[in-house]
């Protein structure tokens, strides 16, 4: 059911709905364009018992079209108008949404010159503002506004998937991969289960030691109402290796899935990898391939969170 209803947003279906709903009343108000005029359609002949309905078709698109076009004036929303509509005309926004409004659009154009050639010129003109209002509030729908809010603090936008990377500390020169291995086991398990209960189970904790886990633990609490996957890359040389196996596979990741249940149960925590951190090549491949299964459970680029740190400057990269 949950990849049902990304797939249903990935195709912004319910915009889609929005905008038809929103149009309809519009359009069923509007006289039949038939060679012998057959009265109005289903809407127009209710409000023909009480109202002209040339002048309330009329007026109606005007008062929305003031209405989208001071809401565009208000957001400035980064959008090129003419491009907005070749995208639209020429079918090139693949969701339902555009569909949508593809559809809609030519049918506003058949029916304006329909009107035209039958010399019902205020439905002509009443279907030209609706062409203009479906666009306007499509844009509107579609876009981000060019000038954000001044005053608050820039944070990442919570997001469904989130992927970074761990990396552990090098082996010192002349200590032996034992030595290394209880150092670092010593070192970062107090540290882990520390973070986990501060930072997610929210226990206090008198002071807490600085490491490398605390920035990604930070950055998944960030994200833990809203993340369903949280895709961790890991590293494979030899000194890392030993720090995935005894810390990463059998303290960190079920800590912290343990954590993140007890307050998302949709949250999952994945290891992507192990890689070389310093193959640029063999990285971008782990985490393409990790990100084509996300896609395909209907997932999309916008659902997406990096947090760049951690690793080497390939990783970075």
């Amino acid at each position: 059911m949950s990849v049902i209803l990304r797939w249903l947003k990935r195709l912004e279906v319910r915009k889609g709905l929005i905008l038809l709903i929103s149009s309809l009343p519009l359009m069923l108000m509007l006289k039949r364009a038939d060679p012998e005029p057959s009265g109005y359609m289903l809407l127009g002949e209710i409000i023909e018992k009480y109202l002209p309905v040339p002048w309330i078709s009329i007026m109606l698109n005007i008062l929305i079209l003031l209405i989208l076009i001071g809401l565009m004036y208000s957001k400035k929303p980064d959008t090129n108008f003419r491009k907005m509509i070749r995208d639209v005309l020429g079918g090139n926004i693949g969701t339902v949404f555009g569909l949508t409004a593809l559809i809609l659009e030519l049918v506003l154009i058949g029916w304006i010159t329909d009107y035209l050639r039958e010399g019902i010129y205020w439905a002509a003109i009443s279907s030209f503002l609706l062409f203009f209002n479906i666009l306007m509030l499509f844009m509107l729908m579609t876009s981000v506004s060019k000038h954000p809010k001044r005053y608050e603090k820039p944070v990442p936008e919570k997001k469904k998937v989130l992927v970074f990377a761990l990396s552990f500390k090098r082996k010192l020169e002349n200590e032996n991969l034992k030595e290394f291995e209880n150092r670092v086991h010593k070192e970062y398990e107090k540290e882990i289960r520390d973070l986990i209960d501060y930072y997610i189970l929210k226990k206090n904790i008198s002071r807490l030691s600085q490491s490398n886990w605390e920035l990604p633990i930070r950055t998944i609490v960030h994200h833990l109402d809203k993340v369903e996957k949280v895709l961790v890359l890991t590293s494979k040389t030899m000194e890392n290796q030993l720090g995935n196996e005894k810390l990463f596979k059998n303290i960190f990741k079920p800590e912290v899935q343990k954590a993140l249940k007890s307050i998302n149960k949709n949250a999952e925590l994945i290891e992507i990898g192990p890689v070389d951190f310093n193959d640029y090549d063999e990285i971008l491949n782990c985490v393409k391939n990790a990100l084509k299964k996300v896609f395909q459970e209907g997932y999309t680029d916008r659902d997406l969170s990096f947090m760049i740190s951690g690793g080497t400057s390939a990783v970075t990269a």
